[in-house]
C-alpha cells in the first residue's frame, strides 16, 4: 500500500495548481492518498511523510484547500477531513504560518458548511505525528474562529457556480 501513496505523490508532484489547476483531479487524488495513507500502519505513515520533499508539502497544503473551497458549494464535510489531513501529511514542517493561514480557510469552510471543525480535528490527530498533534492542539486553542478569511485578505466570492477564497478587491 506505501507504494500506492508514493506513486499518487508523484503524479500529485507532477501537477501544476499555480496556473488554472484542474481542482478537481487534485482533490480526487489527495483524498485517494488519503484514504490509502489512513490504512497504513505509524510506521508507513511515518516513511510517507518523511518522503515528502517541503515543496511537495506545501503543495498538499493548497490542494487541502482547494477542497475545503470545494466542501464550501457541496456541503461535504468529508472535504473537510482531506483539508485536514493535508496538514497532517506535511506535518507542519515548511512554514507553520502557511499552515495556520489554510487552516483558517478550512476552519471558515468548516463552519460554513455545519461541520464540527474541532471533532474533525481530534478525528484526524490519530493520524499525525507529536509534533502535528501539538500544532493542530494549538490552532484550536489560540487561532480557530478568532481570524477570519479576511485577516487574510480574502473574501468569499462565488465563481463559476462555486464558491472561492478570492483576494479582496
Amino acid at each position: 500500500m506505501i507504494e500506492s501513496c508514493l506513486k499518487i505523490l508523484s503524479e500529485i508532484e507532477m501537477s501544476g495548481i499555480r496556473v488554472k489547476p484542474d481542482v478537481t483531479k487534485l482533490v480526487s487524488e489527495l483524498s485517494a492518498l488519503i484514504g490509502i495513507y489512513e490504512k497504513l500502519s505509524s510506521e508507513d505513515r511515518n516513511l510517507v511523510r518523511e518522503s515528502l520533499s517541503p515543496r511537495l508539502g506545501m503543495k498538499l497544503v493548497v490542494i487541502g484547500t482547494f477542497a475545503a473551497e470545494k466542501a464550501m458549494s457541496t456541503k461535504d464535510e468529508g472535504l473537510i477531513k482531506i483539508a485536514l489531513m493535508s496538514h497532517v501529511l506535511e506535518g507542519v514542517r515548511e512554514d507553520y504560518r502557511e499552515n495556520i493561514r489554510n487552516l483558517v480557510l478550512v476552519d471558515y469552510a468548516a463552519t460554513l458548511i455545519g461541520v464540527n471543525f474541532e471533532a474533525l480535528v481530534t478525528e484526524v490527530e490519530n493520524f499525525a505525528d507529536a509534533n502535528t498533534k501539538t500544532f493542530l492542539n494549538n490552532f484550536l486553542i489560540n487561532q480557530s474562529g478568532r481570524e477570519s478569511v479576511e485577516d487574510y485578505g480574502l473574501e468569499i466570492k462565488e465563481i463559476n457556480g462555486e464558491l472561492k477564497f478570492s483576494p479582496i478587491a
